[in-house]
């Protein structure tokens, strides 16, 4: 299947060279994630990274409608990501004018609209950017291993449902007997050369709730 071949009209032809697209529908799909990521971090021009999302938007829906391998939409999907990531860190770095063009001393000070992008597009993508790293990374990780196409809303309801539930199920009284039971089975069994070392992490967690 040809990525850039054409949709009715439209001709699916990337033209920024640091992002090789050709190369998200092979093998080297998740090597051109790593290295759309490097490129990325590196630029600060909104224009260039909002081309970059766009385009790779366009071809993931491409690739969606014509049953593309699953690797290719997901490095399709986790570069926009990753695009929308950085845009927000920009958006929320940048300042804007709130009406028309405005000048702060012999600066001029542009408008969110001049680089196409829209209000909600900007605090839709801050949310994306507060998102750490790690997590960003776990979640992909997950993504592939149950082949899934990660996707915005994904990104942001991924690690929340099991604290969620495990809230509503938590019960103070109960917790408390159990930490009872817990602490009653490590007196009566830790060993003599370890109660020193018990000692001190229960009086550092006494100290800690007491803060």
């Amino acid at each position: 299947m040809d990525i850039h071949g054409k949709d009715g009209d439209e001709e699916m032809t990337a033209e920024i060279v640091p992002i090789n697209y050709r190369q998200i529908e092979t093998g080297s799909a998740p090597l051109e994630v790593e290295r759309a990521a490097a490129f990325l971090g590196r630029s600060e021009d909104l224009r260039e990274i909002k081309d970059v999302r766009d385009k790779t938007e366009a071809i993931g829906r491409y690739m969606r409608a014509h049953n593309a391998a699953i690797v290719s939409q997901q490095s399709a999907a986790m570069i926009v990501l990753v695009a929308e990531r950085r845009l927000g860190e920009l958006c929320k770095a940048t300042e804007f004018s709130k009406g028309a063009a405005a000048k702060r001393g012999t600066a001029q000070v542009p408008r969110l609209d001049e680089f196409g992008i829209s209000k909600n597009q900007s605090s839709r993508w801050q949310k994306v950017a507060a998102v750490k790293q790690r997590k960003l990374d776990a979640y992909f990780d997950e993504c592939r291993d149950h082949h899934r196409v990660p996707t915005r809303a994904g990104l942001m309801k991924w690690g929340q449902e099991p604290r969620e539930q495990a809230e509503r199920s938590f019960s103070y009284n109960a917790e408390l007997g159990r930490l009872e039971t817990l602490l009653e089975t490590w007196i009566a069994r830790c060993p003599d050369e370890r109660r020193k070392e018990v000692a001190a992490m229960l009086r550092k967690a006494a100290k800690e709730m007491g803060q």
